[in-house]
């Protein structure tokens, strides 16, 4: 899996259902809010098996882009932990999303992990 799949996967899965369906756009249509909350949903389903600490994580460093010493001041761990965690994390993602069916509205980022 790419590094930009694994950011995707994760930041798709850390946004919430309220925020990404409140920011409606005129070029948006009502199906495509749909399908966009049904992929949230399946993608926070996704990150249900992963601890307290790494959804954390995940939020972190994928929905708010902090960088790395940034993480570790605020979860009070080491950098060194930190980049531990972003494989760890990551290589769990790439296994999550590959075995998903093509009926998963979130396929396609199975795909892209290949």
């Amino acid at each position: 899996m790419t590094s930009s799949a694994a950011s995707a996967a994760a930041r798709c899965s850390t946004r919430s259902t309220a925020s990404s369906t409140s920011r409606r756009t005129s070029d948006r249509s009502p199906l495509d809010e749909l399908i966009e909350k049904e992929r949230w949903t399946h993608l926070n389903s996704l990150l249900s098996d992963f601890t307290d600490k790494d959804r954390t994580f995940v939020e972190l460093y994928y929905q708010r882009g902090m960088e790395a010493d940034e993480i570790a001041a605020e979860m009070q761990i080491s950098l060194k932990t930190v980049y531990s965690k972003k494989h760890k994390i990551r290589a769990h993602l790439v296994r999550c999303l590959q075995s998903l069916t093509g009926d998963s509205p979130i396929a396609d980022l199975a795909a892209a992990a290949a």
